[in-house]
C-alpha cells in the first residue's frame, strides 16, 4: 500500500495511518466542523435581522427604549445562552485537547528503535542508533521505520529552526539549534509517506523535504542489520541530485 496514492495528498492530515495521528484527528475535525457551524449560525443570524429589519428607523428609539427600562429581556437571554454555549464548547475542547496531549507524550509499547534526525540547510542527517545510543549508520533525506511498532525521534538543528513533521502519522515537532526535542511515530501500515520541514528556515525551505518508507518489521529489522554491517566511517551527506 502506497500511503501518498489512492486519493491520498502527501500532506493531508485530514486522514490518518498511524499514531499519534489517529489521536490527534478527531479533534481537527471536531475543530473544523464547529468553525463550519459557527459561520454558517452567524451567517444565518445576520440575514434573519437584516430581512426582518422592515422598520423605520424611528421606531428603533422604541426598541431601545424597552430594553433599557427591563421591560424586554429576549435579546439579554439570547446573550446569556450565546455566551454560556461558548464557554461550555471551549471547556470540551479544553479538556478534549488536554487529555490527548498527556496520552500521546508516550507510546503504548517500547519503541522498536531511535532514529536522530538533525536538521541542516536544506537536508536531513538521519542516524540510526543502538540500544546504547551509539550511532550505527547515517543516511540523508529518507528514513526507514517498521510497520505497527512506534519509533523514537530525536530532534535537532545544526543552524536555524526547522520543524518536522510527517502529518499522515502525528503533528509537528520543533527542531531548535541548542536543544533536544524527542517525538515518537507508528506507521500501521507499509508504504511512503511525505515530510517536510514547516519551520522556514531560508530560500530553500520548501525544498526540504523527506521521505519516511515503512516497511515489514522483519524487512527493517534484516535492512537494519545489512546497512550497520556495512556502514563506512563518518557522517552522511546528501546525494548529489539534493540541495544543501
Amino acid at each position: 500500500m502506497q500511503a501518498t496514492t489512492g486519493g491520498h495528498g502527501p500532506l493531508n492530515y485530514l486522514e490518518s495511518f498511524g499514531a499519534p495521528a489517529h489521536e490527534i484527528r478527531p479533534i481537527l475535525l471536531a475543530l473544523g466542523w464547529l468553525s463550519v457551524a459557527v459561520v454558517v449560525i452567524i451567517t444565518a443570524l445576520v440575514l434573519i435581522a437584516v430581512l426582518r429589519r422592515g422598520r423605520r428607523v424611528e421606531d428603533m428609539n422604541t426598541d431601545t427604549g424597552s430594553v433599557v427600562a427591563g421591560r424586554d429581556t429576549g435579546a439579554l437571554r439570547w446573550i446569556y445562552a450565546g455566551v454560556a454555549a461558548t464557554v461550555a464548547i471551549l471547556l470540551v475542547f479544553v479538556f478534549w485537547t488536554v487529555t490527548t496531549m498527556a496520552a500521546i507524550q508516550t507510546p503504548r509499547a517500547a519503541p522498536a528503535a531511535t532514529v536522530e534526525v538533525t536538521g541542516h540547510q536544506f537536508w536531513w542527517q538521519v542516524a540510526y542508533k543502538d540500544a546504547d545510543g551509539a550511532t550505527l549508520f547515517e543516511t540523508a533525506n529518507e528514513i526507514r521505520v517498521p510497520v505497527g511498532k512506534p519509533v523514537r525521534f530525536v530532534l535537532r538543528s545544526a543552524d536555524v529552526i526547522h520543524s518536522f513533521w510527517v502529518p499522515l502519522l502525528g503533528g509537528k515537532t520543533d527542531m531548535i539549534p541548542g536543544q533536544e526535542n524527542v517525538a515518537w511515530l507508528r506507521a500501521d501500515a507499509a508504504g511512503v509517506y511525505r515530510g517536510q520541514c514547516v519551520e522556514y528556515c531560508g530560500l530553500q525551505h520548501a525544498k526540504m523535504a523527506f521521505e519516511l518508507r515503512a516497511v515489514p518489521p522483519q524487512d527493517f529489522d534484516a535492512w537494519l542489520k545489512q546497512r550497520a554491517e556495512a556502514a563506512p566511517s563518518g557522517p552522511a551527506e546528501p546525494s548529489n541530485n539534493e540541495t544543501r
